[in-house]
C-alpha cells in the first residue's frame, strides 16, 4: 500500500472535522409511582420508554413501563402478586420476572399487553434480563433438585428455553446480557485458582442451532483476581462488566 496516497485523504478528513459539540445538558424526570411510595427504573430504549418495579397501592412490587410520560403498570402472572420489568426492545417488547405463586417465580415476556411466562428449566424459578430486537431473551432458571447444577443460563428463542451449561459443568451461571447476534454473557462458576469462584464468560452459539453444544461457553477472565461478571455487549462484541484486580476483593 503506498501511505502517500493516504495522506491527502487523512488530512481533509481532519480540515473537515466539526467543531467539538456543546456539553451535553441533562435533566432528572421524576418518573412517579404506582400509588405507592417507591419506584426503580432498570431498563431504557432507544424510544426513551424505561421499565422497572414500583409499588403499588397495596405496598407490592409491581413491574411498570414508562411511555409518553406516563407509567403503567403490567399486572402479574396468574396466581402471583409481584413482579420487575428488567429489560425493554426498540419494539416496545418488556422481559423481567413475576411471582406465580408464594415460593415460585417466572420469567416473562411481555408484548401486545400480554404478560407470558416463558416458563423454567425444571426448576421453581427463573428471571430474564435482556432481549434483544430479534426478541431473543436471557436470563437464569434453576433446574430440578437434585442434580449437580443449580442454575443454568438461558436462550430463549421462539418459544423455546434453551439451558447454556456452566463452565466446566459447575454448579451456577448466570445470563445477563444479549446482543443482536445473540451472544449472551454473564458469569459462571470455576474453580480457579480457588472453588466458587465467579468468571464472566460469553455464550457463542457457534453452529446457530439455538442450543447449547460443549466449547461454546467461553471465560472472559479477571483483572488478576478472582472475580469476574459481565453484564452487557454490544453489536461489536464489546462486553462490559467488573473483574477484581488482586485475590482479597469479591465485589467490584
Amino acid at each position: 500500500m503506498n501511505i502517500h496516497r493516504l495522506l491527502p485523504a487523512l488530512l481533509l478528513g481532519s480540515l473537515l472535522a466539526p467543531a467539538a459539540p456543546a456539553a451535553v445538558e441533562y435533566e432528572v424526570v421524576n418518573l412517579g409511582t404506582l400509588g405507592g411510595t417507591r419506584s426503580v427504573a432498570l431498563g431504557l430504549n432507544d424510544r426513551s420508554e424505561a421499565v422497572g418495579w414500583s409499588l403499588d397501592s397495596s405496598n407490592r412490587m409491581q413491574a411498570f413501563v414508562w411511555r409518553n410520560g406516563t407509567l403503567t403498570g403490567l399486572g402479574n402472572l396468574p396466581g402471583g402478586t409481584g413482579s420487575v420489568a428488567t429489560a425493554i426492545n426498540n419494539a416496545g417488547a418488556i422481559v423481567g420476572y413475576a411471582a406465580t405463586n408464594a415460593s415460585r417465580s417466572n420469567a416473562f415476556l411481555y408484548s401486545a399487553g400480554t404478560m407470558q411466562s416463558l416458563g423454567t428449566l425444571g426448576g421453581r424459578q427463573s428471571e430474564a434480563w435482556a432481549i434483544n430486537e430479534n426478541a431473543d431473551i436471557t436470563g437464569l432458571s434453576d433446574l430440578p433438585l437434585g442434580g449437580a447444577i443449580y442454575f443454568e443460563p438461558f436462550l430463549w428463542r421462539t418459544n423455546f428455553m434453551a439451558g447454556i451449561v456452566p463452565f466446566s459443568e459447575k454448579e451456577t451461571a448466570t445470563g445477563f446480557g444479549i446482543n443482536a447476534a445473540g451472544l449472551i454473557v454473564g458469569y459462571t462458576i470455576l474453580d480457579i485458582p480457588d472453588s466458587n469462584r465467579t468468571w464472566g464468560f460469553i455464550w457463542i452459539d457457534a453452529n446457530s442451532n439455538s442450543v447449547h453444544d460443549p466449547g461454546e461457553m467461553k471465560p472472559l477472565g479477571t483483572l488478576g483476581g478472582q472475580y469476574s461478571e459481565a453484564y452487557a455487549i454490544n453489536r461489536s462484541g464489546q462486553v462490559v462488566g467488573w473483574a477484581s484486580t488482586n485475590n482479597s476483593s469479591i465485589v467490584p
